[in-house]
């Protein structure tokens, strides 16, 4: 099986007025399978970047719909659609729609699906300047159908009416450029709230969680745009008492200070009852950095007995990653599924990413030996850095210590001595202990100690919550880490168990020493917290999807990995040879990337759909599928 590219302009970097990124590059695989059916593998790379060299990937939004012709309802539409560029005539911009998919939403029944094609025009000169028009020739398996629009003002979007040539159907399409899209969940202090207006009882706040998709849109000189979809809260009962679901717009910019603009349509189910209402923000002014987001919504209007209001705090992430300190027995499932050890490495999925013995078993370490922090290093091959609980002896590395740095696989990467020396303490070298790891995009492994001692070269005690860097400086002392809270003993160092470092700058991290403070209340060691000083989220809340059967107010958290759209990987990943075995295919990569995800989609045209966990690994078996193997279109995303 050979690797040949695979249409390299598809995911070509593009420029963007925010911090968005794109793994560029393709490749496509073909063989026979041991049948003689044709085996066809394409692997696209992507990154946040949905938009290819010239190319613009359109969504539809609310208010797309189509009517068929003679009696019957309209029914709402969603899909895709690219405009790709070609030769204009005179003042004329023109484009091909190219790779056309739209799908019907109903609450039941399969849903019809259009595949098309066609032409988009605007532009023009005298009576016509700045008009559009659009000519679709889409197929629903039953026969292509032509739809036209009339020429009218063009905009920023696309919101044309279309009519089919034959048959009395019509299309109300409204569109809009996805520059990029990010995936946002929500975080703590997320809230809905019923506000009963004729009754004298106490407002309670429902805590909701969920997330919805973020995709960059356009804008102005003075304000961004950003579409949100597919957003859906729920108070995380069973059934549900309260979901929220919908879509809408975010604008974020200014002329003078950064605003923001909600405006979202929700529709809100409490029970048995249902409403769709408006929702904007009270709040312009942005209390916290991009990419988090928060906004306190209300309901415009509301009916004669209530008022919804909903407090927003969303961050962009997909999985969160974490050991914790103690060991759990999960409950999920209709049995326990064996003890969870503090070397697992977790997802708040509910899911093991990386088994402990698999971090341990190269060095030829005992499954009961501790693991602390982790970073997960790029390569593509699933590395993962890791300190010992303890020390520790190894028979294939020797004695290690707790302030050396391991690897997955069976290395050691790092002494204590190497990582602590550039700090200037008095010879010898002291080994300080190690707590938590990460290697920074700048090449800099940035630590915390368990053991403090004074720096002769910085002249000033490093401690257990300091924030360090192997070059030898201090990023964050633990005063700055906890400057934005307000503990109960200021001048304590609470120390630093885990972190993790925004591209913005902003850190989340956890103590290895709980603390009350006087508008969180008691944080515990366990909570992921943010130097912006509020709380992300509580330990009990990050474990509950394992529904540990301990009953302990506080598991820990010694590591910290989060899978976020908002951090790039440092580039392209490299398709290996696919191999074939006694199981099937496998597809291998390499390159600086660090998370990967497959998706998988049965035409090129079609949207693809994930095919596989989140892995931090750097192969993948392919399903065996039909007697010929997989067949189809995989699609590589990359962290």
């Amino acid at each position: 099986m050979k690797a040949t590219s695979l249409d390299p302009t598809e995911n070509a970097p593009t420029a963007n007025a925010r911090p968005i990124f794109c793994s560029p590059g393709g490749w496509r695989a073909r063989g026979r399978g041991s049948r003689g059916a044709g085996l066809v593998l394409a692997l696209v790379v992507v990154g946040g970047l949905a938009s290819g060299q010239g190319q613009t990937l359109y969504r539809l939004v609310a208010g797309s719909e189509w009517t068929p012709g003679g009696e019957g309802p309209s029914l709402a539409l969603r899909g895709v659609f690219r405009l790709v560029p070609q030769p204009g005539l005179l003042d004329w911009e023109q484009f091909a729609v190219d790779r056309l998919h739209f799908e019907t939403v109903s609450e039941g029944g399969a849903p019809r699906v259009w595949r098309g094609s066609g032409f988009y025009r605007r532009g023009g000169r005298g009576p016509f300047f700045g008009q559009e028009i659009l000519r679709l020739e889409m197929d629903d398996g039953s026969g292509p159908v032509r739809y036209v629009s009339t020429l009218r003002p063009a905009g920023a979007d696309i919101e044309l009416t279309l009519e089919a040539k034959e048959g009395g159907a019509a299309l109300r399409l409204k569109a809009v450029p996805a520059w990029s899209q990010w995936l946002y969940r929500t975080v703590a202090e997320s809230r809905f709230v019923n506000a009963c207006i004729v009754c004298a009882g106490r407002v309670i706040p429902v805590p909701v969680s969920g997330g919805f998709e973020l995709v960059h849109s356009g804008g102005t000189p003075l304000f961004e745009r950003y579409q949100v979809f597919g957003l859906r809260l729920t108070d995380g009962a069973e059934p549900p008492g309260v979901v929220i679901t919908g879509e809408g717009t975010v604008e974020l910019g200014g002329e003078v200070a950064v605003q923001q603009r909600w405006e979202l349509t929700l529709r809100v189910r409490l029970g048995e009852e249902e409403r769709t209402a408006t929702f904007r923000n009270t709040d312009v002014v942005p209390v916290r950095w991009w990419p988090m987001l928060s906004a306190e919504l209300a309901e415009e209007g509301g009916d004669e007995f209530s008022r919804f209001h909903l407090s927003l705090q969303a961050a962009p992430f997909r999985e969160w990653w974490f050991t914790t300190r103690s060991g759990m027995t999960p409950g999920t499932g209709p049995r326990p599924t064996g003890r969870l050890t503090g070397a697992d490495l977790l997802s708040d999925t509910g899911r093991v990413v990386v088994p402990g013995m698999q971090l341990l078993q190269p060095a030829g370490l005992p499954a009961e030996t501790g693991v602390d922090g982790f970073d997960l290093l790029p390569g593509g091959a699933g590395e993962v850095a890791f300190t010992l609980g303890e020390s520790a002896d190894s028979p294939v590395l020797g004695r290690v210590s707790e302030g050396d740095l391991l690897s997955s696989a069976g290395r050691v990467l790092r002494r204590n001595a190497e990582l602590v020396g550039a700090l200037g303490f008095m010879p010898p070298t002291p080994d300080l202990g190690l707590d938590a790891i990460c290697l920074h995009g700048s090449g800099e492994y940035w630590f915390s100690v368990r053991t403090p001692a004074f720096s002769e070269k910085l002249g000033r005690m490093i401690g257990r919550g300091d924030l360090l860097s192997s070059v030898g400086r201090v990023v964050r002392s633990h005063t700055e880490l906890l400057g934005a809270f307000k503990p109960d003993n200021p001048d304590r160092d609470y120390g630093l168990d885990a972190f993790f470092v925004w591209p913005s700058g902003e850190i989340w991290f956890s103590l290895e020493e709980g603390f009350t403070d006087s508008r969180w209340g008691p944080v515990g060691e366990g909570d992921l917290l943010s130097d912006q000083g509020y709380v992300v989220r509580r330990n009990l809340d990050l474990v509950r999807p394992f529904q540990p059967l301990e009953d302990l107010a506080d598991f820990g958290l010694d590591g910290i990995w989060i899978v976020s759209d908002a951090v790039p990987p440092a580039g392209a990943p490299r398709l290996l040879q696919p191999v074939r075995g006694a199981e099937g295919w496998e597809l291998r990569w390499d390159g600086p990337v660090r998370v990967v995800q497959v998706e998988h989609s049965s035409r090129i045209e079609d949207p693809f759909a994930v095919a596989s966990l989140l892995l931090p690994a750097g192969a993948w078996k392919l399903p065996a599928v039909g007697p010929s193997g997989p067949e189809g279109f995989y699609r590589l995303r990359a962290w």
